[in-house]
């Protein structure tokens, strides 16, 4: 995504379907933010919660807590872009008290 943001200009930058359940929120937050930034605002995230129960347990991820982990961390992840410093009493994963990645 960062090189094709890097050579384009028009074209938005984005995933088909990530799923985000399986990542890290706040890394990822960080890590779409810098895309966006180096794409000046083209970027186009595709959240879905997963569909493989496979690709959870090869994890450790619950598969049965998928649509709760995607709303949480989608949530978690917008705060990360507008809250300084950020402080998440998380239900699905560890509580979270951060600096934001903006600055």
């Amino acid at each position: 995504m960062s090189i094709a943001a890097a050579v384009t200009e028009r074209v938005g930058i984005g995933t088909t379907v990530l799923v985000v359940p399986m990542r890290q929120p706040v890394l990822l937050a960080k890590q779409l933010a810098s895309i966006d930034v180096m794409s000046s605002g083209r970027v186009i995230l595709g959240a879905a919660a997963g569909w493989l129960e496979a690709e959870f347990d090869a994890l450790g991820v619950d598969f049965a807590r998928r649509g709760p982990l995607l709303d949480e961390a989608l949530a978690l992840m917008r705060a990360t872009w507008t809250e300084d410093p950020i402080s998440r009493n998380c239900t699905h994963r560890r509580s979270t008290s951060s600096r934001s990645p903006r600055r």
